[in-house]
Order: C-alpha cells, then sequence, then structure tokens
C-alpha cells in the first residue's frame, strides 16, 4: 500500500471515530459558551489564542470600529491547524454557528479529510478551490489559511457580509466572495432561508421571507483554463 492510500484509510478511520464523537458531543457544547470567553480586551485579535473568543462588549473602541457596521458579534482563532480568526453572529441560533461559536472548530471528519486533499492535491499549480455552498466560510477558510486562491459562492448577504470581515481580520486577499447562487442561467434567484435544508429551497419565484440573489454560472465566473484542486459543494440538490 502506498503512502497517500495509507494516509487516506488512516484519515477515514479517525473520521468515522470522529463522527461519533461529534454526536455525542455537539448536543451538549451547543448553547454553551466556552470558558474560555474572554471578558476583557487586548491590543488586537492577534492576541486571541486557538479556542479563546472575544464578544463584542469585551472588544475596544478601535477594535469595534474594525468590525463595522457588524456589532452582533463574535470573534474567535479556531482550533484548526493551520488556525485563523472567525467572524460569527453573537445571537445565530442556527446549529452550525452555535457549533463554531462554542466548539471553535466544525465537522472534524471532514476538515481533516479536506485537510488532506489540500496538502496531497493543492500543488503546483493546480492551487484553485471552489466552494458551492459556503455558509459560514469554514472551509473557505480553511483553504485560504492553505495559502490557496478561493471562490465561495452563498446566497446570504449577512453570510457573505460575516466572512468578508473574516477576510479582513485575517489578511486574505486570494478569496474571493460571489453573494448568488449558481444555475444553468442567469438571472434572479430566491432563496427561503427559513427551508435552507431543503432540497430546492432556491427558486425563480419570490414571496414573502425570500432573500433575492444573483443566480450565476460556474463557467463564467471561473475561467475554463483555471486549475482547480478541489471543489465543494453544499448546496441542498443543486450537486
Amino acid at each position: 500500500m502506498d503512502t497517500r492510500r495509507a494516509g487516506l484509510l488512516l484519515i477515514l478511520l479517525c473520521g468515522s471515530s470522529l463522527v461519533v464523537w461529534n454526536l455525542r458531543t455537539i448536543d451538549s457544547s451547543v448553547g454553551q459558551e466556552s470558558p474560555e470567553l474572554m471578558s476583557e480586551s487586548k491590543d488586537g485579535f492577534d492576541k486571541l489564542a486557538p479556542g479563546q473568543s472575544m464578544a463584542y462588549e469585551s472588544m475596544s473602541s478601535a477594535m469595534k470600529k474594525m468590525l463595522e457596521p457588524l456589532t452582533d458579534v463574535v470573534v474567535l482563532r479556531t482550533w484548526a491547524a493551520p488556525n485563523w480568526l472567525h467572524v460569527v453572529s453573537g445571537s445565530g441560533k442556527d446549529r452550525a454557528t452555535r457549533e463554531l461559536r462554542t466548539r471553535k472548530l466544525r465537522e472534524c471528519p471532514l476538515t481533516l479529510l479536506m485537510q488532506w486533499v489540500l496538502d496531497e492535491g493543492c500543488v503546483e499549480h493546480h492551487s484553485m478551490v471552489i466552494d458551492i455552498g459556503m455558509n459560514l466560510g469554514w472551509f473557505t477558510a480553511l483553504a485560504a489559511a492553505n495559502g490557496l486562491q478561493v471562490v465561495a459562492f452563498e446566497p446570504s448577504p449577512a453570510r457573505i457580509q460575516y466572512m468578508a470581515k473574516t477576510l479582513e481580520l485575517n489578511g486574505w486577499t486570494s478569496v474571493q466572495l460571489r453573494q448568488g447562487a449558481l444555475a444553468n442561467e442567469v438571472g434572479q434567484l430566491f432563496v427561503d432561508e427559513a427551508r435552507w435544508w431543503e432540497k430546492r429551497s432556491a427558486s425563480r419565484e419570490g414571496g414573502h421571507g425570500k432573500t433575492q440573489a444573483e443566480a450565476l454560472r460556474l463557467d463564467d465566473v471561473v475561467p475554463a483554463n483555471t486549475k482547480v484542486c478541489l471543489l465543494k459543494a453544499d448546496c441542498h440538490g443543486c450537486e
């Protein structure tokens, strides 16, 4: 068995155990803020250690200014390696936001697998990652932290706004955020964010509670000769 296959097998075995661990721990951890939440502001976000976070109320005026216009915000440093600063909602109640806010980590098995792909597959000229359905931007940030170029698609303007601040705090300039959803024809789409987990949550028909987003064609955004090393898609039926 060659080294790459052995490495992949090891990751899959570790991932299986981590799936069980995730299911056992997430319900008990979600909704309980980490004891490492810092009560006093420091000179800058760079002083945050992995696993630490800072609420908006604890930030200095200069730090709050960096996050304008956001006020419902927590800045955390992830446990991932390489780690980074991540900006999330301080009051968001969706499962993904609560998990990242409390655990400073998301989807351990997939994170390990993606890191292996980035290490082994994103080499030389193959340095572009495409993230379809960015959500909180966890996998976009993981790729950017590894020095790769990223094009990320996300229909929610709020998610885009928080991720834009994540990019600013980390000094990442290699990430292109596109507020929109992929389709076979350009135009406008409407996303029902209250039913985002269902297939076909995006449609051409507007209505109450739906967010307008641009319909984009992947071929129009990413040039045909781009050396893509990874395409991640989590878009509830569009895969």
